[in-house]
């Protein structure tokens, strides 16, 4: 049995290339942005470490002897969301060093030292099995520190809802966790995580936007860009659970170039459109991706699009195409992202061809005609003799209206 990162080789690009993903970013890096964020922390050894607000002191807790609260997050649009997966200890005279994992609720309960008195803090940290975060140019890690509170003789402590300040760019950091915990749940929910053995490294923020086999790392510029964030990890779950070959070298989104790479990065949007749409959406579309295109719709394919298999924008379309429950045009088949995982789960594959070789094999005969259609819809496959490819569907210009 190949070990995690044998048979992670497999879906390395060529020596000496590298997969650009500028296009997908806009190409706009952000070179300040690290200089935004480091006036916000207090540095330690390895470490940047940011204040946390809202600290609300409550009368001693009902559970003696420890000290209670809560971890929230900034999300998408201002919403403060449980901080899931996060870890906290206390940090004072005779406080522990060990972590402890706060709950579904963002909620954590620290042990007080018997008969423990003085200046007291929660330290949090987001990092966990899956990822951890860190900064690309000084390769420091980030932790958060609550406001001082005081103990006295061992006695309990509730300290509230404690979080990021929501003006600060350490915030963000909170953003990127939300968006990465939906992937997770997704996984979770629809797939499975038995690949994931080892702690992705996500660098943020960086001058640009990729994945690294070799590193098991993912370098990103704005946290806020969720379908750039999930592509990027859409890489990562692709390396980690499948041995897909890929190939280097740069891309657009609209052009053609190497299967093997059309593969690859029309594989990481279509996990990023799964995990993120509602498999009923009648038009699909990434809000962030490729600027000079977007939005970038998944079930709309425009037609000055390169055609097959070379082509990222039609692979991400097609795979969709094979889940979705939205029927048009030619497509009148869903399989569901369960089934389609488990064709591609292990399997070797390096372009859409070999992908649906593999997919094939798990659908009813009954219905494979179906979704040979909704591959031949977005010209993935060629069309049958006599079958004419006319979609119901109004041409959508890039400013969402139809033309």
């Amino acid at each position: 049995m190949k070990t995690f990162f044998a048979a992670m080789l497999l879906a390395v690009p060529a020596l000496g290339q590298t997969i650009n993903d500028s296009d997908l970013a806009g190409g706009k890096p952000l070179p300040t942005a690290a200089r935004w964020l480091e006036p916000e922390a207090r540095r330690e050894p390895g470490l940047m470490v940011f204040p946390l607000t809202r600290l609300d002191l409550h009368a001693v807790s009902a559970t003696a002897g420890a000290v209670t609260g809560a971890v929230e997050l900034l999300g998408e649009g201002g919403a403060w969301k449980p901080g899931r997966l996060s870890r906290a200890k206390l940090v004072g005279p005779g406080a522990p060093e060990s972590w402890v994992d706060a709950d579904g609720a963002g909620r954590f309960a620290l042990a007080v030292p018997p008969g423990a008195s003085g200046t007291f803090r929660v330290r949090v940290s987001l990092d966990n099995r899956y990822w951890s975060f860190h900064s690309p140019k000084t390769g420091a890690g980030y932790e958060w520190e609550s406001p001082d509170f005081a103990l006295k003789g061992g006695a309990g402590l509730d300290i509230g809802v404690i979080s990021p300040s929501a003006q600060s760019d350490n915030a963000k950091l909170g953003v990127l966790h939300l968006t990465y915990l939906s992937a997770l749940d997704f996984l979770k929910r629809e797939a499975d995580v038995d690949w994931w053995t080892n702690a992705l490294t996500i660098n943020w923020p960086g001058d640009a936007d990729f994945f690294s086999p070799w590193g098991w790392s993912l370098d990103l510029t704005d946290a806020t860009h969720w379908d750039v964030v999930l592509h990027e990890l859409g890489h990562a779950v692709q390396a980690g659970s499948m041995q897909a070959r890929s190939a280097g070298g740069s891309h657009k989104i609209d052009e053609c170039y190497s299967p093997e790479l059309a593969w690859s990065e029309g594989f990481a949007s279509f996990f990023a459109a799964a995990v993120r749409f509602d498999r009923n959406d009648a038009d699909a579309k990434f809000q962030f991706m490729v600027p000079r295109r977007a939005p970038i719709r998944v079930e709309n394919v425009p037609d000055d699009v390169c055609k097959g298999e070379a082509s990222e924008w039609r692979v991400f379309a097609g795979l969709w195409d094979l889940i979705d429950a939205h029927e048009d045009g030619l497509d009148r088949f869903a399989m569901g992202f369960p089934e389609l995982w488990k064709s591609l789960r292990g399997q070797s594959m390096g372009s859409m061809t070999e992908a649906w070789t593999l997919i094939a094999k798990r659908i009813e005969p009954s219905k494979l005609r179906a979704g040979e259609d909704a591959l031949i819809q977005n010209t993935l496959l060629p069309a049958r003799p006599g079958l004419t490819v006319l979609l119901p569907r109004p041409e959508i210009s890039f400013d969402g209206a139809p033309r």
